[in-house]
């Protein structure tokens, strides 16, 4: 057997071995190549798939788990200032407008709540937002109705009134609606009668415009009590920040906590045609979070 070597070509190694056997001769050419000299390439999990690659970069799992959801009373709350002036000079407050209203927001299926969040010069928009977010309430309605002597005739009275209302989003302040209306009331024999009369006249514009804007299909809003197991790494404050950037979300507040299991429920309030699935479903998406 006879070997020779044969370097001709760069980086590799030629044998040529030749094998001697009676009647004849074999050769046979085996190649070689140098190992790689430079480092090896780590494809990232997303590589690794698109080629077809069986090792997958470990994805961390969310512990979090929304477990579920109710729905919730929208609250609503209703600021009254209805004020009369008498031919004498003094003044006079009446409830009217506010015990219609009261109790067609009970009818609405809303958790209603009255206050006093405005002033006898008329009604401040912040001075309702910020009635109503100490109350926490999800929308505001004020009404101011005022009245005063237009005409006498011995004692027969005429009273005019003018009214206002207005309905407020807590979360943002946003102004849902504003009216004013202006009437004159009837001829009364008593001085007290037609003040009355005047107030219920202006109510009579005054409510039914109101309760028009804050029916459920015009308001266009939820609320709902969201159960969440949450993960090691997350916050409530975190979280809340987090729903807080949805679209559909209006405003984020925890009503329970027990930072040892990690368990919290949030109330939401969201609109409802931004929202095409179910508030949990949407929440545990955002969130990462599986739901169960």
């Amino acid at each position: 057997m006879t070997l020779m070597m044969d370097n001709r070509f760069f980086g590799t190694a030629l044998f040529v071995v030749s094998i001697f056997a009676l009647g004849g001769c074999e050769t046979a050419t085996v190649e070689t190549r140098p190992a790689p000299t430079t480092a090896p390439v780590l494809r990232s999990d997303s590589e690794s798939r698109s080629s077809g690659g069986s090792e997958r970069t470990p994805q961390t799992v969310s512990e979090g788990v929304v477990l579920g959801s109710g729905l919730d009373q929208l609250r609503v709350g209703v600021s009254t200032v209805e004020i009369v002036a008498s031919a004498s000079g003094g003044l006079y407050q009446v409830d009217e407008i506010k015990s219609n209203i009261l109790s067609a927001i009970s009818d609405y299926g809303y958790a209603a709540q009255e206050g006093d969040g405005g002033s006898a010069s008329g009604l401040s928009q912040n001075a309702l937002r910020n009635w109503g977010s100490r109350q926490g309430l999800d929308v505001v309605v004020g009404v101011a109705a005022t009245s005063k002597p237009f005409d006498r005739i011995g004692n027969f009275f005429i009273y005019e009134a003018t009214g206002e209302a207005k309905i407020i989003r807590v979360a943002d302040g946003r102004l849902l609606g504003s009216e004013s209306f202006s009437v004159r009331g009837e001829r009364k024999l008593e001085e007290d009668q037609a003040r009355r009369n005047a107030v219920a006249r202006v109510g009579d514009e005054l409510v039914p415009w109101t309760l028009k804007r804050i029916q459920p299909s015009s308001l266009g809003l939820k609320a709902a009590d969201v159960d969440v197991s949450y993960d090691r790494k997350d916050s409530i404050e975190g979280i809340m920040d987090r729903l807080s950037g949805h679209p559909a979300i209006v405003s984020v507040r925890s009503l329970d906590e027990d930072p040892r299991r990690r368990q919290a429920k949030l109330r939401v309030v969201y609109t409802i045609e931004s929202l095409v699935r179910p508030i949990d479903v949407e929440i545990a998406e955002l969130l990462g979070y599986r739901k169960k």
